[in-house]
């Protein structure tokens, strides 16, 4: 399998999503991998998805509206124009979503797909392809809603991304390695990212990541964790003898400034690819409350320390624990709004049992190239973090698991083994 190729020189990526980056982020070192290969790729995308792609492909962007009229015109003097011999959509379950996608799907236009006479491949980043059945989001008490999505064309072929997936396991698609291999850093060079947000080079700096989706979807569920968090940050980071900086990269100015002398929070917004890769591989430690993030699987592949901000406990076992700072933002918390405590790894979406649903972060795999720091374990969680970030034999841990992880990936197919261009 890992020598098999498709026969494609000319690709077309779909990237419909208007919230979630992480999966037109793939297509787009995808394409970047294609073209060194002589692969000519195009993108229709949602405008945001397109400002992170046009900068890379300025004359082969293509951006999806509000109309699902105009929408489907651009579709389909696309696929005339540009005659493509393969379209991968990242994710075509996406097209299902009832709003943060861009409209394109009806009856017509699902007959028309129906009869395309190319190759064709969905991106399956959440097992949204691979798994039937209705996704449900956010938790029972407090639910968002759900979607089932549309089943796939009987020729349509699922592509996993690895990491997140295991490598090893084929199960609902094809593995592969979905990011490039890294290129390290030279000390000098990492010393000038850094210093961009550090006041000195013996400064800890840490890196915030939460999905824009995130925080606006948990902003109208009125649950304020988000604001709530600096306090909970300067509690794990304060006193290690050396200045903490937390750069937090959202597009919101979601860390409220530290009332700590030894603690800073920086909040930037949303960085162009490269830009950002340099800062998750320059950093000392990447946080997220998100299991599957995106930006969290770079961070694995440059071995950069990742720890998951998780909560595995219900409000009345939270308040049973030994009183610390963080209790007060607990019942804060539950005050503003009922129910607001509740078991997540994908903040505020899923529990640990939902992601294991999706067949992504496989506990002896993927999951262990990065820790589970309990968002509000007050003591326990001050100290995991503080080793990851301080003590030499948990960093060495970590990084090599994170180093046997990316050995697995290694011997998967890059994005240029999938496809090989005719003129070859």
């Amino acid at each position: 399998m890992k020598n098999e190729a498709y026969t494609a020189s000319r690709i077309l990526f779909v990237a419909p999503h208007e919230s979630s980056t992480g999966e037109a982020i793939t297509a787009l070192h995808m394409a970047r991998a294609l073209r060194i290969e002589g692969i000519t790729c195009e993108f229709l995308v949602s405008p945001v998805c397109a400002r992170l792609i046009a900068p890379y492909f300025p004359q082969q962007v293509s951006e999806f509206t509000g109309s699902r009229a105009a929408n489907q015109a651009l579709w389909f003097s696309t696929l005339d124009r540009f005659a493509p011999d393969a379209i991968v959509f990242a994710d075509y379950p996406l097209l299902s979503f009832a709003s943060g996608t861009a409209p394109l799907v009806d009856g017509a236009w699902l007959s028309a797909f129906d009869q395309l006479n190319l190759l064709l491949f969905t991106l399956d980043h959440l097992g949204y392809a691979s798994h039937s059945g209705p996704v449900f989001f956010g938790p029972p008490h407090l639910p968002i809603g759900a979607f089932v999505p549309e089943p796939l064309p009987s020729r349509m072929q699922i592509l996993r991304p690895c990491p997140t997936h295991e490598p090893d396991v084929a199960t609902g698609g094809r593995p592969f390695r979905s990011l490039p291999r890294p290129v390290d850093l030279s000390v000098q060079r990492r010393e000038e990212v850094r210093s961009r947000y550090t006041d000195d080079s013996q400064d800890l700096l840490v890196l915030h990541s939460t999905p824009s989706w995130a925080y606006q979807l948990a902003a109208q569920m009125g649950l304020m964790h988000h604001r709530r968090l600096s306090p909970l940050l300067e509690y794990f980071f304060s006193g290690l003898g050396r200045q903490v900086t937390v750069v937090s990269v959202s597009g919101e100015a979601l860390l409220a400034p530290s009332g700590m002398a030894d603690v800073r929070f920086v909040n930037m917004p949303m960085l162009p690819p490269e830009e950002y890769e340099l800062l998750i591989q320059a950093s000392d430690l990447m946080l997220t409350d998100n299991a599957v993030s995106a930006s969290m699987a770079k961070a694995v592949c440059f071995l950069t320390p990742c720890a998951l901000l998780c909560n595995s406990y219900s409000l009345l076992e939270l308040l049973a624990q030994e009183d610390w700072p963080g209790r007060q933002i607990i019942l804060a918390l539950e005050n503003e709004r009922p129910g607001a405590i509740f078991p997540f790894d994908v903040f505020p979406i899923w529990s640990r049992e939902d992601v294991d649903a999706r067949g992504c972060c496989d506990a002896g795999g993927y999951g262990q190239t990065f820790i589970r720091a309990e968002l509000f374990g007050g003591k326990s969680t001050q100290v995991a973090l503080r080793n990851v970030l301080l003590d030499p034999s948990t960093k060495a841990a970590l990084g090599a698991k994170q180093a046997e992880y990316l050995r697995r990936l290694d011997e998967l197919p890059g994005a240029a083994d999938l496809f090989q261009a005719r003129a070859q």
